[in-house]
Order: structure tokens, then sequence, then C-alpha cells
């Protein structure tokens, strides 16, 4: 009788084991207290089949477990993993309810003004990697006649890719500014995202998205459209959306470019887009025409603006010689492309291809709506040149100035923080041609790391470092 009780005591105990649903060990290895991130990822790699293919009730129970941990887990890395599982879930699963399960901790967690940033900016981090098909997880098959296994890469579906654009969209408007420019960075990776390719046959691709994604592309430009209109967006984020379609109209091949020149040319003549929008946009169209009347010299202007002479000015290295500040979005490529701030440089001279320091390590924006414009424009232009190999002229106390002005935009805001690290990471290459001692900003970026309790700004620093 004892036997037998030991027995049925064990046979029990495999049972409960084999019965346990992936759902609940996955929600087991987050609750554990030790734990490191290949076992935390293994666990949520090892429920996504489950979210996608598995029985209704074990896709309740996993939607379950994961808006458990995105709400309740104390630590925000885990949480975090749990939400963009959630994002991939209401993506991958084939019932309604299980789907809106998972939107409305998606709704929550993008209302509460308490949340932590890092935890809705990887919402819509996921919901981008969702439309361009960059989220999806690994199947591995065996054919038993040969005993070869394959791995296939299991794209989400072409409608869910829609359903989480247009989810994204809705979003938008409602979001605070900092995170409506976070979706501005993901639709314009969107913009450019190039097809995927389902299946290939043959070596060659015999299922792809090029149809779909151009008619969510035309939705997105068409929406851009829409936003402009908005009374209540800020300029600076209608300036980030018209950038997006001229960056996008830049890159775009011919038959896509020419639809964003369309759609621009019919936005200036709209009413219902605020005059300061459209001269904007008109900028914007003049710069894709490579047309810069403010640079140009008296006379010389032609038909072919690859025959205009530009005017030379030191005084381009002052950011306070123009009273609008959309001068500096209308010419300050041109002025870099041209060096038009240094006489004694011509484009296309490598040694001479700089960014007058001036303008990324300037410290005079006041807290005017005017001057975040400015500083954004600056941000963006001197970013993109570095980028491109640009160098940063040479001055003393460069980096003094450059860690007062990280601390300043600490204490400003977010958005602050993020644009001074993006535009300071790519200052590096020329910190180290001058020899400059980049290792007293290294320390200054531990410090922040040390002090600030906010996880998306610790993100923030660590990915300067790593950059």
């Amino acid at each position: 009788m004892k036997v037998l009780s030991i027995f049925l005591f064990v046979l029990g105990l495999i049972f409960q084991a084999g019965c346990t649903s992936q759902a609940r060990k996955t929600h087991l290895v987050f609750e554990k207290k030790y734990v490191n991130y290949n076992e935390l990822h293994a666990a949520l790699e090892a429920l996504k089949p489950v979210g996608h293919e598995g029985a209704t009730h074990h896709q309740y129970k996993a939607v379950k477990a994961l808006r458990h941990i995105a709400k309740h887990m104390e630590d925000p890395a885990k949480r975090e993993m749990a939400v963009r599982a959630l994002v991939f879930l209401a993506a991958f699963n084939d019932d309604r309810n299980v789907e809106k399960s998972s939107l409305s901790r998606m709704d929550a967690i993008l209302e509460d003004g308490n949340e932590e940033m890092a935890i809705k900016v990887a919402v819509i981090d996921e919901l981008k990697n969702i439309i361009t098909a960059k989220s999806g997880y690994t199947e591995d098959n065996k054919n038993y006649l040969t005993g070869k296994e394959t791995s296939d890469f299991i794209f989400p579906e072409v409608d869910a890719r829609e359903d989480a654009l247009e989810y994204l969209m809705d979003q938008f408007e409602s979001l605070p500014e900092y995170l409506q420019y976070i979706s501005i960075k993901a639709f314009t990776r969107i913009l450019d995202n190039p097809v995927t390719c389902y299946q290939v046959y043959n070596g060659r691709c015999s299922d792809d998205d090029a149809d779909d994604q151009e008619d969510w592309k035309e939705e997105l430009r068409e929406q851009v459209g829409e936003w402009l209109e908005d009374r209540v967006l800020s300029p600076m984020i209608k300036l980030s959306l018209v950038r997006l379609i001229e960056k996008s109209a830049a890159s775009a091949e011919d038959e896509e470019k020419s639809a964003s020149i369309s759609l621009m040319q019919e936005w200036v003549k709209e009413d219902d887009i605020p005059k300061q929008t459209r001269d904007v946009i008109q900028i914007a169209l003049n710069k894709l025409e490579d047309r810069y009347p403010d640079l140009v010299d008296q006379g010389s202007e032609t038909e072919d603006p690859q025959n205009v002479s530009y005017k030379s000015d030191e005084e381009y290295r002052n950011l306070e010689m123009s009273n609008s500040v959309y001068f500096w979005y209308a010419n300050s490529e041109m002025i870099l492309k041209k060096q038009l701030f240094s006489a004694n440089a011509e484009e296309g001279d490598g040694e001479f291809m700089q960014v007058p320091s001036e303008w990324p390590l300037f410290d005079g924006y006041s807290s005017e709506r005017s001057s975040k414009v400015l500083r954004e424009i600056i941000y963006q232009s001197t970013t993109d040149a570095l980028a491109r190999g640009f160098l940063l002229s040479s001055e003393d106390n460069q980096i003094d100035a450059l860690a007062q002005n990280l601390v300043s935009a600490a204490r400003e805001s977010v958005w602050a923080l993020d644009r001074t690290l993006t535009v300071a990471a790519k200052m590096y290459p020329s910190f180290e041609k001058n020899q400059a001692d980049v290792q007293y900003l290294v320390d200054l970026i531990m410090e922040r790391i040390d002090s600030t309790s906010r996880v998306y700004e610790k993100r923030l620093y660590y990915m300067f470092l790593v950059e």
C-alpha cells in the first residue's frame, strides 16, 4: 500500500508538470528573483508559438500571464519584455477577444501618465517591428523521412501588420509630444522599409508584400496631411512631420517621390493647414528641387540650380543671425554642403567638410517654443552631416561645453536629452581626431546613470556609450 501511494504521488507530480501550460512556465521564470536576460528571452520565445497557433484557452492563458507581468512586476525591464510580447500577441493570435485583451493593456500603458517612459516607447517600437515584419519567431521543422531539420521565420500576417499601423496612427494625436516624436521616427522606418519576401522558390521571391506596403505608405502620407491641419499639434511636431515626407521623397524611387511631392504641392494650397505650416512645406519643396533663394548671390539665379553661386558668410556660424528659425530649416543643409561659413573651403574637399562647433554647442536656447524648434532643426542637420563623415570644427573647451549642455538637457526634458545625446555620439570621431579628453565625458555619463532613477534616461545614456 505504501509503495502504491508513493507511485501515485510521483505519477501525480509527473502529470502536473506535464500539464503545466507554457504561460505558467513563462510566468514562473519571470517570478524568479535571480534570472538573466537569456532565460527571460527564452521563456518568451517559447510562449510565442502558443500565442500564435495554440488552442484558444492557451492563448487566453498567455495573454493573462503577460498582462500580469506587464502590470504588476516590480522590475521595469521584465515589464518591458512582457509588453513587447503583448504587442506580438495582439498581432499573431487568431482570436478577437485575446487581441482585445492585449490592446486594452497597451491602451492603458500609453494613457497612464505615471508609467515608465521605457514601457511606453516599447509599445511603439514593437508596433514598428510588427509593421516592418521584423518581429516574428522561428519555427523548427524536422523531416522524419530524411532526418533533415529546417528553420522557418514566421512573419506576422499582412492584415495584422496593417492593423498595427492603423493602431499607431489612431493613437498619435493623443500621445504626449515626445511620444509623437518617437512615433514619427517609427513612421520614418515604415516609409523606408524594403519589400519583405515571404517565400522563395527556385532562388526567386515568389510571394512578397510590395503592393500591400505601397498601400500602407500612401495611407500614412495622406494621414500626415490631416495631422498638418490639426491646430493642437505643436510646431515642432509639424516640422518633424514635414521633414518625414521630405526625407521619404528624397530617398524614394521616381514614382514614389512624385507621389510625395504631389501631396506636398496640394498641402501648400490647402487653406485648412495653418499658413506657418504651409510655409514649412514650401521650404521642403524648394529643398527637394535644390533651390535655396536665401543663399543665392544676387543676379546669379538661373533655371539650373547647379549653375547658381552661393553667398559665403561667416555669420552663418551665428544661430541668432536670422529672426526666423525656419531660415535654418531652409538653408542649414546647403550651408554645410557648400561650407558657406568658411571662405577658404571648397565643396568636396574632405579637409574642410566641417560643422561649425557653434551649432551643436550653442547655449543660448531659451524655453520659448521657437527656440526649441531651432534646436531641433540644428541638431538634425548637424547629426546628418556628422553621420556622413563631416567633422566638428576644432575649438577650445568643446568637451566642457558639451557636458554643460547634457546636464541642462537632462533638467529640461527627455526629448532634449535624447537629441543632445544623439548629436553628442556623432561628435566622438571629431573629439578623437582633436585628441580631446573624452574620458571626462564618459565619466560624466556614468555619473548620470548612477544618479537617475528613470529607466529610459539610463537607457539613453547607455546607448550613447555603446554608439
